[in-house]
This record gives C-alpha cells, sequence and structure tokens, in this order.
C-alpha cells in the first residue's frame, strides 16, 4: 500500500491495516513553481515591491482553520506596517476574514485573489516573503511543497501532513496552536538577515526537489518492480489438482477405515464394493 505522508500511514496502520505501507508522496513540478515572477503578481494586487508579504493559497474554509490565521496574520501586520497578506482562494468564509483584519485596522493590506489560473498561482507565490498554514487536516502539504518550489518558508502549525514538510527553523517554523506564538514565528522570519533568510529559501528549496515529481515517480516505479521481483521469485500456489488430491487420499483413508469396520460380523446392508477410488488427473504446474 502506498501512502502519501507517514501522518497517513500511521493513521492507515491504526485503523487495522497490516500489509507494508510505503511513504510517496506526490509529486510537484518544482521547475515550473520556480519560474514565476511575484514582481508581476505584486504590481498586479498594487503591493509595493519593498513590502514583507506573508502569503496564503487554499479553499476559504472553516476546515482550514482560517480565524485562527487571519488573527495571528492581522496581529503580525498590526506591528509591520510594511508588511501585507495575500490570500489565494475562495470560499464562504471570505467575509468572515475581511471582518478579522477590520477589527485589527489593517484591512487596507489584506489583498484576497480570489481562483487564479496555475500560471498566476505560481507568480502569487514568488511574491510571498513567507507562507502562512494553520490547517491541521491535512493528508500532506501540497501548497507547502509549492510555496517552498518558489524559495518560500513557510510557518505553520505542526499537524499531521505538515510535520513532515516543514523543518523548523530550517526552511521556516512549526508551531504550537497560539495566536501569539504564530505571529511571533512570522516576525521571525521578518527580522532574519538577509543572509538567513537565503539560508530558509535555498533549503525550502531542497525540500520542494525531495518530493519532485521525477523523484516520486522513480520511488514508485522502483517499488512496482520490487513487488513484481518478489512475486516471481514466490513458490506458485497450490493448484485446485492439488486439493483435489489430498481430498482424495482423506477419502480414500475414511474408506479403508469402513471396509475395517464392516470385517466385524453384525446385522448391515452396507456394501463396501459399491465404493470406488477416485482418479484424478496429475497436477498443473503453474509455469508462469
Amino acid at each position: 500500500m502506498i501512502a502519501p505522508s507517514e501522518s497517513v500511514a500511521a493513521l492507515l496502520r491504526n485503523r487495522g491495516v497490516t500489509v507494508p505501507v510505503h511513504i510517496i508522496p506526490t509529486g510537484i513540478d518544482v521547475a515550473y513553481y520556480a519560474d514565476g515572477s511575484g514582481s508581476k503578481a505584486r504590481c498586479l494586487w498594487n503591493i509595493p515591491d519593498h513590502a514583507f508579504v506573508v502569503g496564503h493559497v487554499g479553499r476559504l474554509a472553516s476546515e482550514k482553520n482560517l480565524i485562527f490565521l487571519a488573527q495571528s496574520v492581522a496581529e503580525f501586520l498590526k506591528c509591520h506596517q510594511q508588511a501585507w497578506f495575500a490570500l489565494v482562494g475562495c470560499g464562504p468564509m471570505k467575509q468572515e476574514i475581511i471582518e478579522i483584519f477590520q477589527q485589527y485596522g489593517v484591512v487596507d493590506r489584506l489583498v484576497i485573489t480570489g481562483f487564479l489560473k496555475p500560471e498566476q498561482l505560481r507568480d502569487a507565490y514568488k511574491a510571498m516573503d513567507v507562507f502562512a498554514f494553520s490547517s491541521l487536516t491535512e493528508t500532506q502539504g501540497m501548497v507547502l511543497v509549492e510555496a517552498m518550489a518558489a524559495g518560500v518558508p513557510v510557518v505553520a502549525l505542526d499537524a499531521p501532513g505538515v510535520r513532515e514538510v516543514v523543518i523548523d527553523k530550517r526552511n521556516g517554523r512549526l508551531m504550537g496552536g497560539a495566536v501569539s506564538e504564530f505571529s511571533q514565528a512570522l516576525d521571525w522570519v521578518a527580522k532574519c538577515s538577509a543572509n538567513n533568510r537565503s539560508q530558509l529559501s535555498v533549503a525550502a528549496l531542497d525540500t520542494a526537489h525531495d518530493h519532485g515529481i521525477q523523484r516520486t515517480v522513480n520511488e514508485a516505479l522502483s517499488l512496482y518492480q520490487s513487488l513484481i521481483a518478489q512475486k516471481k521469485t514466490q513458490p506458485p500456489p497450490v493448484q485446485r489438482s492439488e486439493n483435489l488430491r489430498m481430498m482424495a487420499a482423506q477419502w480414500r483413508i475414511a474408506m479403508n477405515i469402513a471396509r475395517a469396520a464392516s470385517s466385524i460380523p453384525r446385522a448391515s446392508t452396507w456394501q463396501p464394493d459399491r465404493f470406488t477410488d477416485i482418479t484424478l488427473p496429475e497436477p498443473v504446474c503453474d509455469k508462469s
């Protein structure tokens, strides 16, 4: 069985799966996301080139824990006058998110793009300085890897599907569940030196390459090849004719016992000569 993350594999095992579970994440085209134009997206959104941009990509729905995200980012923006939040996606929570930024007095630095085409999405990733992610219910962090392919470090909550991607203080920050802690993690990235920011970006790109489509395809192919090789070396299953042969042997034993019993003098109408041995064809070996 193949699972996209260790978190999913653990869930499968907890639910009674006993066969081997192999971890192969869904691959992405790293080169595609690395080739976006951040300045193009910022120009479209009217965000200054010098601004620090926190970004997020996903459906605006309650299962994404977006109230937490909105509060954390709004708190960060309130302390950083040059910071903006670019929210890529659409969904039923849009108005609620806007109201949170209004309450914090930073709604003028909130951009909600709605749905983007693939080429627009890669530009959006490139426009970000940090990617913020608060979902607790992911099977795998696809958008995290896409952001990292654009060289963007990630600040995320420690959760299944996330902890396999984000390594704290290497390619981003992996945080607990407090709004203040998450906001401080964004602050930590914003205050990194240019050299440290570059190191985060390089590590993020390295992580993305670990999830590159060519690598994951090769892993899947290697797994299938090893399973095929194991199948060829396993002994063939017992053939149907062999099963019948075993049944016939047991039948003969039963007949012999019956014949022996019939030799005991007693009143009986049983005639052992009515029994005949079962002649079976020779077993056919599996040559496949």
